[in-house]
């Protein structure tokens, strides 16, 4: 499958993203690069980079990714789930389909530990079996 994975593949670079007004950074939030380790077991339903903007006053952050990307074109807004002062966790779906051409909706869960920038990506893939998981960091990329 190829979901453009790399921020070398990605079509938009997350200056450009930040640049381009997209909404993905304002004045009051910050925005961050995750980078997760690719391993085969994941089948190419995790992607390597993920740019998310949060503000903490904020119900929802904007997202974006490879997968995005290939499947909606534009950045797309996640569910905060968790924001503590140890750790953020949020979750979003995409719509995709498989290359046997199986359709699923992908659940998507980030969690990032504050303090270490730490992150963990997981994909569920709604109405079939398996969880695919990816450990990364992350590192502020505006302010």
């Amino acid at each position: 499958m190829n979901f453009l994975r790399s921020a070398a593949a990605m079509a938009l670079s997350a200056a450009t993203l930040l640049v381009a007004g997209t909404g993905l950074a304002h004045s009051a939030e910050q925005a961050y690069e995750c980078t997760f380790r690719q391993i085969p077991a994941n089948g190419g339903w995790l992607a390597e980079n993920v740019i998310f903007s949060y503000a903490p006053e904020k119900t929802s952050i904007v997202v974006y990714d490879g997968i995005i990307h290939e499947y909606v074109g534009h950045p797309i807004d996640a569910k905060i789930s968790n924001d503590t002062a140890n750790r953020l966790t949020m979750s979003w779906t995409v719509k995709a389909s498989s290359a046997s051409n199986q359709k699923t909706t992908m659940i998507y869960r980030l969690t990032m530990a504050k303090a270490d920038m730490k992150a963990m990506l997981t994909a569920i893939p709604q109405g079939y079996e398996g969880t695919y998981t990816a450990q990364g960091t992350c590192k502020k990329i505006k302010s």
